[in-house]
């Protein structure tokens, strides 16, 4: 397979751009460990940041439906033990409190 004269310049570019990096990398002798010590920290703290439970999460519920399957909804987000319901009531009810969120400090 042969190249076009374009392509064979491009290739030599992109070499030659590959062969400068690696030589920096040889005379700042600390850049290798730094990158590979930041990658480690890095992986390490976005591991952490994933791994938290998430727990007591403020949440309100707005259920103008007031069916059996909007009901189970609710139920089955209570169970979970994720959330940490506010309020549950319908729109006339609420108050400011739908029209606020979070809710004003008391």
């Amino acid at each position: 397979m042969t190249l076009a004269p374009f392509e064979e310049i491009m290739f030599k570019r992109i070499w030659a751009l590959a062969a400068k990096e690696f030589l920096h990398l040889l005379h700042d002798w600390w850049m290798p460990g730094f990158m590979l010590f930041g990658g480690v920290i890095e992986l390490l703290a976005v591991g952490w940041a994933t791994s938290r439970p998430m727990t007591n999460l403020p949440l309100m519920v707005l259920d103008q439906d007031r069916s059996a399957a909007s009901r189970a909804i609710v139920t089955a987000l209570e169970n979970t033990g994720t959330f940490a319901f506010e309020a549950q009531s319908a729109w006339r009810r609420c108050g400011p409190m739908a029209r606020s969120w979070p809710p004003p400090a008391q």
